[in-house]
């Protein structure tokens, strides 16, 4: 008999979301028509995988990629491995799908609130208050999936309507049999019904006038009921919801006991449509004004902003010119000392030149001669 191939359920949530338990119930019943199944826990595989508390991301991932690698040799051996891990990091899940060829990703949802309802030991009341760091989904970061082959909501459906929302992705990517989904839960899988998206008012009562009605259909009033059966005709039919939101509104009552709002459903739609666009009439018109205020905010921030460069430009510029005149002049008054400086000797030489010509040109003063008088007064002095 050939084995069949092996898989890996991977179960992600935030603590006390039920993974571990939808874990052991599904294990359990593969094991009870011949599956090998095993289930790797994170609570119990971690001290052996992780050094410390494993608190940091890094440590985070490294567990979720060591767990990914064990359920992948349990795969590879043709057992289902069966993984119930908080696994909080969108990145190291993803590897892990990627490394493992049969794989499918269950996220079980559950809000905090009930979450905290069913914790014993108290964490997420210390998380919260700050007592307790690096707790996952209050403290650090929960990435919730975006691939999920499944996801089980822990707080309003039983285990078994988990468990087939699990089985219902395995029979889809072909890793376990109709029958063998039958086996499991004991009855045959029920299909999940079609879920029909509700037509708005609008276009229920425009269906209606086409179909040869007055308008006056309601959502939630079967096509049957517009031809009549026996006395229940289908305006009692479409009729009544309108009446009786006529009466919550307060509606007068007559001696007789019938409604007196004078207004009909066709009217009251005619109403509610015109209230709808007075409605989005505002709302575009206060988006409007909200919008051209934030313009002129900012046109007035950028010329602002603008004026400021401007400014500190037109300073920056007179400084500059400032300096190069500085420089200028001064570079100038330097000039001119080195040519007075060059030019003085040159003159000096010139000047002394220039007397030395006048001085030979100068002709020498002439001796004066001794009078007559004075020569015979030096003789007579003689004698």
């Amino acid at each position: 008999m050939s084995q069949k191939p092996g898989f890996v359920v991977w179960l992600t949530g935030m603590s006390g979301s039920g993974k571990s338990t939808l874990a052991q119930f599904l294990c359990d019943r593969l094991n009870a028509i011949g599956r090998t199944a095993e289930i790797v826990d994170q609570d119990i595989m971690q001290p052996a995988l992780v050094r410390g508390p494993g608190l940091s991301k890094e440590d985070r991932m490294n567990l979720t990629r060591r767990l990914g690698w064990g359920a992948g040799l349990i795969a590879k051996n043709g057992g289902i491995a069966l993984v119930a891990a908080t696994s909080p990091y969108r990145e190291a899940r993803e590897v892990v799908r990627r490394e493992v060829p049969r794989f499918i990703e269950v996220y079980c949802d559950c809000p905090t609130e009930v979450l905290i309802e069913r914790d014993k030991t108290g964490q997420y009341k210390k998380a919260l208050s700050g007592a307790l760091p690096n707790f996952t989904g209050v403290t650090d970061p929960y990435e919730t999936p975006q691939m999920a082959e499944a996801t089980a909501h822990t707080d309003r459906e039983t285990i078994e309507e988990s468990t087939s929302e699990i089985l219902r992705a395995l029979i889809h990517v072909g890793y376990v049999s109709d029958e063998e989904a039958k086996q499991i839960l004991g009855t045959k899988l029920k299909k999940r019904p079609p879920q029909k998206a509700m037509e708005p008012l609008e276009q229920a009562v425009l269906k209606n006038k086409k179909r040869g009605g007055k308008g006056e259909t309601i959502m939630g009033v079967p096509p049957a009921a517009e031809k009549g059966n026996g006395k229940a005709s289908a305006k009692s039919a479409i009729k009544q919801p309108a009446e009786d939101e006529a009466k919550k509104k307060g509606a007068k009552k007559t001696k007789n006991g019938k409604s007196a709002s004078s207004e009909k459903p066709e009217k009251a739609v005619k109403k509610g449509k015109a209230e709808k666009t007075a409605k989005s009439k505002k709302a575009v018109a206060e988006g409007k004004s909200a919008t051209s205020a934030q313009a002129k905010g900012e046109k007035k921030a950028s010329k602002e902003k603008s004026s400021k460069k401007s400014d500190a430009k037109s300073k920056k510029k007179g400084a500059a010119q400032g300096s190069a005149k500085k420089r200028a002049s001064s570079k100038t008054k330097g000039k001119k000392q080195a040519a007075k400086s060059k030019k003085a000797p040159a003159k000096a030489a010139r000047n002394g030149a220039k007397k030395g010509a006048a001085a030979k040109k100068a002709k020498p003063a002439k001796k004066s001669k001794p009078s007559k008088a004075k020569v015979k007064k030096s003789a007579k002095k003689a004698r």
